[in-house]
């Protein structure tokens, strides 16, 4: 019998609600147990590794109503509507602080203007000293005059997109190729022809969290480490799986 697998779940919260897709295609022979404390959930279906069984089980973080949650099956996915049994943002999904690599945010059911929900994106752990290199940097950056109307700042981060344009235009055309040299087996064996190239690439998207939080860019620190978080947990999920 074939070993149950973890699809990919997207979560997002109101204050009164948390909702959650479950991105399986075909889905039957669906199973749900919802109780005050937590969610099993077992199906057969299409998800990343093809056609099989899927599964997972989630602890949650505050009490919810299983009277008034609801779920429903669609063509393209499982969706959750969960009552919390309380009115109030959750900092997360689960009662433990988990990093579970087939959880991922629904960014267009979630309160970004939530600052504590920045402490659980994965990025606590070495961000410190690399935040006040780039401190330093882009103070050495700001002190240096303009030349020709182009700032320091301005040259670094230009050769950093021309970094992440040329990788990507290369993983994009080597992908192409393999489909044309091999029709569908390509695209089996994707992640062996760029692999390498695509993590190394993502790996280095983590200076746009650093870019953030030093200021040379207008964008959010949240935003941006969400969007990485998300990003590399994704590959890496997909390589593990």
């Amino acid at each position: 019998m074939a070993s149950t697998l973890s699809p990919f779940v997207y979560w997002g919260q109101s204050n009164d609600t948390i909702s959650l897709k479950v991105d399986l295609r075909n889905v039957e022979d669906v199973n749900v147990s919802l109780t005050e404390d937590g969610l099993d959930f077992d199906a057969q279906g299409l998800g990343i590794k093809g056609v099989h069984q899927y599964g997972f089980h989630l602890d949650f973080y505050l009490p919810v109503d299983p009277e008034k949650s609801r779920y429903r099956k669609t063509d393209i996915a499982v969706e959750f509507q969960i009552q919390k049994a309380g009115s109030e943002t959750w900092p997360r999904l689960t009662s433990e602080r988990l990093k579970l690599p087939w959880l991922k945010i629904d960014f267009d059911k979630f309160p970004l203007e939530d600052s504590d929900i920045e402490e659980d994106m994965g990025f606590e752990n070495g961000m410190s000293a690399q935040k006040d290199m780039l401190d330093k940097i882009s103070v050495e950056m700001a002190s240096k005059p303009p030349k020709d109307g182009v700032t320091a700042t301005q040259a670094y981060l230009f050769f950093y997109n021309l970094f992440q344009f040329v990788g990507y235009t290369f993983i994009f055309a080597k992908l192409i190729y393999f489909y044309g040299l091999y029709g569908q087996a390509g695209m089996e064996r994707a992640f062996e022809a760029v692999g390498s190239q695509m993590l190394l690439c993502q790996a280095v998207a983590v200076m746009e969290v650093l870019h953030a939080a030093v200021g040379l860019v207008k964008s959010s620190v949240l935003i941006a480490t969400a969007q990485v978080s998300d990003v590399l947990d994704d590959d890496l999920a997909r390589h593990l799986l």
